[in-house]
């Protein structure tokens, strides 16, 4: 039963580490295709595309690389998939990440980092300030058997109704992901700073397993 055991983790490993680099090659034939687009806003749809197959990549290569295959440390997902989300505006804002180190069942982790992902999208797209640089936060933090993501943004003026930050794709995206990781999503307004928040309980796969 032992080898059995190790030599599932081995395929397991193989699996994801193979899923990881396809998905690379996919993002390395996006990025092609990039560059033959002449329109920008072609371009703009692809790119983001991109970033979402890149972000799927980090979630594989963080499961193959963890020493449980069963839970995954949330936290180094997170901190990587923000830091690819800033790499287009790394000057343009002031971003804080506060994220607590959580271990979770990957199918939590798994629409966690995608909810994390277009939710920080859509606050670098409507971030502002009316003097200095804009502000970005992303935080996570576990409060006893419950957890809360946290993105928020500086706003130069009040939201508009027709922000296409809310009305876009990427919105309906986080409504999914939320409800799959098992919470509402709650977005707040206040002193010029849009928060977007969601609850859920903390589960791991060794939970799952015991209540089975």
């Amino acid at each position: 039963m032992e080898n059995a055991f190790r030599e599932r983790g081995v395929l397991l490993r193989e699996v994801h580490h193979r899923v990881k680099n396809n998905l690379q090659l996919i993002s390395s034939i996006i990025s092609m295709q990039v560059r033959r687009m002449p329109e920008p806003r072609t371009r703009a749809i692809l790119r983001r595309l991109q970033d979402r197959v890149l972000t799927l990549a980090s979630i594989y290569r963080s499961l193959y690389t963890s020493p449980d295959m069963g839970d995954v440390n949330a936290a180094p997902i997170l901190r990587a998939i923000v830091e690819q989300e800033l790499r287009g505006a790394p000057d343009r804002v002031e971003a804080t990440l506060d994220v607590e180190d959580m271990v979770l069942d990957p199918d939590k982790v798994v629409p966690l980092a995608f909810l994390a992902a277009e939710a920080v999208s859509n606050a670098l797209a409507r971030a502002g300030a009316t003097e200095g640089r804009p502000s970005l936060s992303v935080t996570l933090h576990r409060d006893g058997e419950r957890a809360t993501l946290r993105i928020a943004n500086s706003l130069a003026g009040p939201p508009t109704p027709d922000d296409p930050a809310q009305q876009g794709l990427g919105q309906h995206l986080i409504q999914a992901f939320a409800a799959q990781v098992g919470g509402p999503v709650e977005v707040s307004v206040r002193d010029r700073l849009y928060a977007l928040s969601v609850t859920f309980a903390v589960t791991t796969h060794h939970d799952q397993t015991e209540d089975a």
